[in-house]
């Protein structure tokens, strides 16, 4: 893959709560985005990836995604991941 446009999907879980996925992209590695969810204080428990794939055109991946499961599932936040 070139680098145009190129990024990472990523799914991370926390046990603290439990059936809620954290949707996102990022255009650094999946194990940095880790490292800031898991050193930010609102968590009680530490994330883990799931899935980390890396894509051409992430943010468009990434909405279609939460498009997709809209049709199962409610979003917590529209706001965040």
């Amino acid at each position: 893959m070139d680098n145009e446009n190129i990024g990472w999907v990523y799914v991370m879980s926390n046990e603290a709560m439990p059936h809620i996925l954290k949707i996102g992209v990022t255009e650094r590695t999946p194990e940095i985005r880790l490292k800031e969810a898991n050193s930010s204080t609102w968590a009680p428990n530490t994330f883990r990836i799931e899935l980390a794939k890396k894509v051409r055109n992430p943010k468009e991946k990434e909405f279609i995604l939460h498009t997709l499961l809209t049709k199962y599932t409610e979003r917590v936040s529209h706001k965040r991941e």
